[in-house]
């Protein structure tokens, strides 16, 4: 979902970006923040698809966190799951693992 007033993706047009991205080799970054807040007044039809749930070739970085989901305004908890079947992102899981020690200590 692009926000909570926004709308849902359908499965058949996620696979569709998938084999667009699949066909010129083009990593994807999904931000599911929104991703479980799907309000559903179309019997079932409206439900969210994680990009990594749907993709076995394409490599994908989704983000998401906890202020949007867990109604817990102003926390800045967040993460990043790496998707990574053909090890496309080697250097951004080292740049990334960097990242975190250094804002952790």
């Amino acid at each position: 979902p692009s926000n909570p007033c926004g709308s849902v993706a359908t499965e058949s047009n996620l696979r569709q970006i998938l084999q667009i991205a699949q066909d010129f080799s083009i990593p994807i970054i999904s931000d599911e923040v929104y991703g479980e807040m799907v309000y559903d007044s179309n019997n079932g039809k409206n439900k969210f698809y994680s990009m990594a749930a749907l993709s076995k070739n394409v490599p994908i970085l989704s983000i998401s966190g906890l202020s949007k989901q867990y109604l817990v305004p102003g926390w800045r908890v967040g993460w990043i799951v790496i998707h990574d079947p053909i090890n496309a992102f080697i250097k951004v899981r080292t740049a990334l693992q960097k990242l975190s020690t250094l804002l952790l200590g």
